[in-house]
């Protein structure tokens, strides 16, 4: 009896042995592919796309935040390395770059051939400097140093129409007001034409031989470079002509 006991023990040792033996191969030759795995591909992913969109090309840093990853981690026990396991990425972030994406990550195990897919939930913001109104600037006011200061703030929406250091805006004025401590917008400025309705130009009058006149005229209708505006004669008030805006207050017009 005791002989029979001592077999069973030594065949049930056996067994757990030879079973921990298996599952330590097992873990030792499978790949788990984790969170931090997964996150490090999204981050990159989303960073791949700002740059290739513009958003961090002057100075921006870019805020990722992952909500979760679903599922995670997932094993691949038929890979014994990382690097036979590939991650591709894809998201709505190559058309559209904004605020809130999902990253869908494929994992593909090269070895068997098995995926695995999930999609991981992210928030995106850009911390960069912007312009900001430092006293409330009325409609229609040039923008310059007097009204304006560069601000570092956190962009969480509008990445596209948010101006920054890399305008120059004392080119622009406003269309509408502005009030103290608030960022400025390409939808809130406009570029002053360079010929303005009723204000006084010089007409250039050029013709085909290199001859070159000039004349003192009126604007009769506001026009930018390169526009085709209405102008004239200062001391005729019935000599109209029409020519090309080719710089500030001045229009030029075949003779």
């Amino acid at each position: 009896m005791t002989k029979h006991r001592s077999f069973q023990f030594i065949t049930a040792l056996f067994i757990a042995t030879a079973f921990c033996t298996i599952s330590y191969w097992n873990e030792g030759h499978a790949v788990v592919v984790d969170e931090a795995v997964i996150s490090k591909t999204v981050i990159q992913h989303v960073t791949d796309m700002a740059k290739n969109s513009g958003r961090i090309s002057h100075g921006e840093r870019l805020n990722i935040e992952i909500m979760g990853i679903p599922r995670a981690p997932f094993d691949f026990r038929e890979t014994p390395k990382l690097s036979n396991i590939t991650l591709n990425t894809t998201s709505s972030l190559d058309r559209f770059f904004s605020n809130r994406a999902l990253v869908q990550v494929k994992i593909t195990s090269n070895i068997s051939g098995r995926t695995r897919q999930v999609g991981v939930p992210v928030k995106v913001s850009l911390s960069k400097k912007v312009w900001v109104a430092k006293t409330m600037i009325m409609p229609g006011e040039s923008l310059s140093p007097r009204n304006l200061e560069l601000e570092n703030r956190e962009i969480t929406t509008n990445f596209d129409y948010v101006a920054g250091a890399e305008i120059d805006l004392s080119q622009y004025s406003t269309r509408m007001m502005l009030k103290k401590g608030q960022m400025v917008t390409t939808h809130q400025m406009v570029r002053p034409p360079a010929v303005q309705r009723n204000n006084m130009v010089k007409i250039i009058m050029a013709g085909a031989n290199g001859l070159k006149i000039i004349l003192d005229g009126k604007s009769m209708e506001d026009g930018h470079i390169g526009q085709r505006v209405r102008v004239r004669n200062r001391y005729s008030k019935d000599k109209f002509y029409t020519g090309k805006v080719i710089s500030e207050n001045r229009v030029q017009v075949g003779m």
